[in-house]
């Protein structure tokens, strides 16, 4: 049996900050490539068709653009959830 490997705090820190440097490094247009990519891939989802509830989220900063997946499935006719970050 394969051992499982577990990453300690720091090291989680560290790989979140490249991770986001790595991010905040591309292009917005290399971002909206992307984004239009993910986009066409979301919203083809037979899963889609049948869910009358969605949990996504809005991006900010950098993150791959929502708004398009936002829109079309708020036209569907979806119920969207979205995670709640911070303080109220």
């Amino acid at each position: 049996m394969s051992e499982i490997k577990t990453t300690k705090p720091e090291e989680k820190g560290q790989l979140r900050k490249l991770a986001l440097s790595r991010r905040n490094a591309l292009s917005p247009e290399v971002r909206e490539t992307a984004g239009a990519k993910i986009c066409a891939a979301v919203l083809s989802r037979p899963e889609l068709e049948r869910a009358e509830i969605i949990m996504c989220y809005k991006s900010f900063r950098s993150e791959v653009p929502t708004a398009e997946i936002i829109n079309e499935l708020l036209r569907r006719g979806k119920t969207l959830c979205y995670p709640l970050c911070g303080k109220l």
